[in-house]
């Protein structure tokens, strides 16, 4: 892994002396402070029982080299939406006295895989300013020491900040918008962007020749370098181990079925479940089963943030499913704490005094309801997806289209496959909205293309693993405009016939993904198909078979057609079985284009589409299909396994020179 140093920037310059120095690279891998909101997570539980998403924080900051002027500052971007429209601003502080500096104000701000979200660092001289920023190191403007900030001492920090630059923007202004103050009239020296996904994926540093606005030439020798990294503190999970005693007797026949929901208070006070044990019957000694807590979905990072434990008894007939609805269970008692009470305390077990308030009040003598035994183990962090993307997991790409007579002649403009000059067709706009995606993750943007159902030449025989390209040794396309590029010219030599097979193109992408189970590479296959599969038998073999292996599958409904069987190849809630053979995870994404499509607001017969929702609903299960793949397989991302190998060597030869 590497290294973490903390940086402490000053006016004196972050990054060396002038003279064109060099600046210490390794210190833009500044540790971040425990206990920050690492991930945000919107659950049922949040949202009033919508669809939930997460999104994982990211720390992007900058540092440059060989500037033609010694006193500067930098504002970094990151922009996201359909047209790049959404931004999310800082403004670095000011360093002087160095050509070479490194800025120790970062953006933290969200990644969203299924989003294309671009970096831009504009560079700009700071000789005319007369109230430079303090250049303390500080998160998103938030002043903070070198020591360890609390998570509720940032909070308030942002908060306070985010209200003073309110006050002083118009309504119709933007949140960016109040850095404009400081930029006006300032020289821009240059700027230079990348996209957020390629950085991650070159292991999270990238250097990139700064550009001059104006004449769009680059600047000479002058560099900027980008570096991005997760937030640490949303992989810290702990284990609680619950135990009751002397509970109140609940049920006639009986004692009680006890368990406990655990609850926290979101950012609007409200009480919303995050645990819940499982149901131990008949007692009311209980002793549950050890729960693994992340801290982030307990308590979002902040660890003064309250925490109530909920027991109740569980009410429901034998085969009932434990997790019905609690307004028939019987309320047995509640406590309430705070996770910094419980990792404070030196005690190895916290007992709290489970109270009834109905009975507190009633009763004189009251004293509880029972005692719960809390124990809490701090566990090892788990890898992340973003773990797999920095330690250089290739993402290899494949791209299968319907080409069966289904679809219509392509010189029709009926047809799904009509090329019209100025609306593009629903095969493009799929490839379009995921392949400026993903290929950013793929080290030589070289994705194999494939045409199936079609008769080929020169024997015009039917085929289903034809490359558009008509390079049968050599099937690759160099990014999202070649793989457009073939397509379009493989209509003109292709005949359109069928039958519409999946099974061929899934066992070929499958046969390369056997000779890469390391978690070095992982396999996704793009279907755009237009309805029924002819070979479902055997295209449910293959796509069982392919779930043992490093692979996905994407299929996009294109047209108006029956699509009840790929709704049955992504099965969300059981998995695919045939022939006696089950899958071991689901692999499988469905989504219908037309449901993204709306006529032109003109009147035309063009179309108008969201490419960012029609991307985010293609790509959203991806990285958990990842994850699932690596810890099935127990695979640990690149840079843990490396700095797994050093720890090994060094534990073996103890009297070797220390290297950092």
């Amino acid at each position: 892994m590497r290294k973490q140093v903390g940086i402490s920037s000053n006016s004196g310059g972050g990054g060396g002396s002038g003279g064109g120095a060099s600046p210490n690279l390794s210190l833009i891998d500044r540790k971040v402070p425990r206990g920050s909101i690492c991930r945000k997570s919107l659950r049922a539980e949040d949202t009033g029982g919508k669809a939930t998403a997460e999104f994982t924080k990211v720390v992007i900051s900058a540092a440059c080299c060989d500037l033609p002027c010694d006193k500067t500052f930098a504002v970094i971007t990151l922009q996201s939406g359909s047209y790049m429209t959404e931004k999310d601003t800082v403004t670095t502080e000011v360093i002087e006295d160095t050509v070479s500096p490194v800025y120790g104000i970062p953006l933290i701000t969200s990644y969203k895989f299924e989003e294309r979200q671009m970096i831009e660092i504009e560079v700009f001289s700071a000789r005319s300013l007369e109230h430079p920023v303090a250049a303390a190191t500080t998160y998103n403007g938030a002043a903070a020491s070198s020591a360890t900030v609390s998570f509720h001492q940032q909070q308030q920090q942002q908060q306070q900040l985010q209200q003073e630059s309110s006050s002083r923007r118009c309504p119709h202004q933007t949140p960016h918008h109040h850095f404009d103050a400081r930029c006006h009239g300032r020289k821009l020296l240059g700027a230079c962007s990348v996209s957020l996904g390629h950085l991650i994926h070159c292991g999270g540093r990238l250097t990139c020749p700064l550009t001059n606005s104006r004449s769009g030439q680059c600047l000479e020798y002058a560099r900027c370098i980008f570096h991005v990294e997760e937030y640490r503190g949303n992989k810290e999970n702990i284990m609680l181990k619950l135990s009751g005693r002397g509970l109140d007797k609940k049920d006639f026949f009986g004692k009680s079925d006890p368990y406990v929901i655990i609850e926290k208070r979101n950012d609007k006070g409200r009480l919303v479940r995050t645990y819940r044990t499982e149901v131990i019957k008949n007692t009311l000694d209980p002793d549950w089963k050890p729960i693994k807590v992340s801290l982030d979905r307990l308590c979002g990072g902040d660890f003064r943030r309250e925490i109530k434990f909920r027991c109740y008894d569980w009410d429901g007939a034998e085969g009932d499913p434990e997790d019905k609805d609690i307004e028939f269970d019987e309320f047995i008692g509640e406590f309430s704490t705070t996770p910094k009470d419980l990792f404070s305390c030196e005690a190895s077990e916290l007992q709290f005094d489970l109270v009834n308030p109905r009975k507190a009040k009633k009763k004189k003598h009251y004293r509880n309801s029972g005692v719960i035994s809390l124990k809490t183990v701090a566990m090892d962090s788990d890898h992340s997806f973003l773990d797999y993307m920095f330690g250089g997991t290739d993402l290899c790409f494949t791209v299968a289209i319907d080409m069966t007579a289904s679809n219509g002649s392509p010189s029709q403009p009926t047809s799904l496959h009509y090329t019209d000059p100025f609306t593009p067709n629903q095969y493009t706009i799929a490839m379009q909205a995921v392949l400026e995606i993903i290929q950013d993750y793929d080290t030589d943007q070289l994705l194999p293309a494939f045409g199936f159902g079609c008769r080929v030449p020169p024997e015009y025989k039917v085929s289903h693993e034809w490359p558009l390209n008509g390079n049968s040794e050599n099937p690759f396309c160099q990014g999202a405009s070649g793989v457009l590029d073939a397509y379009r010219r493989c209509l003109e030599e292709v005949r359109l016939s069928g039958p519409t097979n999946f099974a061929p193109v899934i066992r070929h992408v499958s046969r390369l993904a056997v000779e890469h189970q390391d978690g070095s590479r992982y396999y996704v296959l793009l279907i755009l198909t237009d309805g029924t599969i002819d070979d479902w038998t055997e295209c449910k073999r293959a796509v069982i078979e392919a779930s043992f292996l490093p692979v996905s599958i994407i299929v996009v409904g294109i047209g108006n057609g029956d699509f009840t069987e790929m709704e049955l190849l992504d099965q969300d809630v059981w998995l695919l079985e045939e022939g006696g053979q089950k899958a071991c995870r689901d692999i499988v994404q469905f989504v219908e284009l037309r449901k993204y499509l709306r006529p032109a607001a003109d009147g035309t017969d063009g179309v108008r589409w969201s490419k960012v929702a029609l991307a985010k609903d293609v790509l959203q299960e991806l990285p958990t299909q990842i994850m699932e793949y690596m810890r099935r397989r127990r695979l640990r991302p690149a840079s843990a396994a490396s700095a797994a190998a050093a720890a090994a060597a060094a534990a073996a030869n103890p009297n070797a020179p220390v290297t950092e």
